[in-house]
């Protein structure tokens, strides 16, 4: 991560030949002053660590030289210059012109948060994965049911594209770009996506005697979409709605087409949500794990992931259910909102 991205380039600017007690009255914790000679020259940066007893008698007496950045430095060098200047702010330049001044509590705070970014990532990748696991899970006991089985041979297909899954979700993993890099967007046919999406969780809905129903239009829609990222926005809505739907249930996958939208939408006739919870399970960024119907463990990360990725994607994610009757989730994707997913 460069500094360029942490640069202030408003912070207030004083004359080197101003009134000292200005600086003493208006620096604060966290402020500074860029300091500049009448032609407008910047002569240094003064900040609230500059600062002691007894006063000085002028801003020339305060001015210290630091080490000075550039705009393609790292942040960890910036923390390192600081600490070793004992300064908590430098001044950035580019092609040898001042561009502005980095503090290191913004630095602090923004690898803070690209932590906690990157925690998220790790917790959705491994739920993912533990989807991807069960479904391969859910196919081979029904091939261990019957090896011999014609329709076995279509059983291992699947269960080798859920593992091609599983591995996509590793090498994100392993990427140490996962979070800066912009994933390329690819022309996807989605009806044609999502009945593979589905496909693939057939393992899951048969191994626990659920009735896993396509109504997919034979039409084409194509959209942009990143498809190891959309394939898991689909496969989480499938894993919840079977995960909360008992045996002998359905669980329906319907994708149709109008004008220039294209309406995915994933039905359980599961256990529903109740009336007192619904208004906060789209908006609330809180977590909300439950049981499924088998004892499955749910985490509440994969409509975490969901919601945060259609929203990227700037397409609509809506639901209706009754609580005992079941659910339906619902995606529109908008050609002309076509993002990165």
């Amino acid at each position: 991560m460069k500094v360029l991205k942490y640069v202030k380039k408003d912070a207030p600017r004083i004359l080197i030949n101003a009134p000292v007690t200005l600086v003493y009255e208006k620096l604060h914790c966290g402020s500074c002053f860029i300091v500049e000679d009448e032609q407008e020259n910047v002569l240094g940066v003064i900040s609230h660590a500059d600062l002691c007893l007894p006063q000085k008698l002028s801003i020339r007496d305060i001015l210290t030289t630091k080490p000075e950045l550039t705009s393609k430095e790292n942040v960890e060098d910036a923390l390192v210059s600081m600490s070793a200047f004992g300064t908590d702010c430098l001044p950035v330049y580019e092609d040898g012109k001042f561009l502005g001044v980095v503090f290191q509590h913004d630095i602090a705070l923004g690898l803070v948060n690209k932590m906690n970014r990157q925690s998220r990532v790790y917790r959705n990748m491994v739920h993912d994965l533990r989807t991807s696991i069960n479904n391969i899970s859910g196919l081979n006991t029904l091939l261990s049911q019957n090896v011999t089985k014609k329709e076995n041979v279509e059983l291992v297909e699947l269960s080798a594209h859920v593992a091609d899954h599983s591995l996509h979700i590793l090498d994100d993993l392993q990427s140490n770009d996962t979070l800066e890099h912009v994933v390329e967007t690819v022309s996807t046919d989605v009806p044609r996506f999502v009945e593979e999406c589905a496909e693939e969780m057939k393992g899951r809905a048969f191994s626990k005697k659920i009735d896993f129903i396509y109504k997919i239009t034979r039409n084409e829609f194509i959209f942009d979409l990143q498809p190891t990222k959309f394939k898991r926005v689909i496969q989480n809505l499938l894993s919840n709605a079977i995960k909360f739907t008992h045996k002998g249930g359905t669980v329906t996958t319907y994708v149709g087409i109008a004008k220039d939208a294209c309406m995915i939408e994933i039905r359980d006739t599961g256990v529903g949500i109740p009336l007192d919870e619904q208004h906060y399970i789209l908006q609330s960024p809180a977590v909300v794990s439950k049981i499924g119907t088998d004892g499955e463990q749910s985490s509440g990360l994969g409509l975490q992931y969901v919601k945060s990725s259609v929203k990227q994607m700037g397409a609509e994610l809506n639901f209706t259910s009754t609580e005992g009757e079941g659910s339906t989730f619902h995606i529109i994707l908008k050609r002309k909102q076509s993002r990165l997913l």
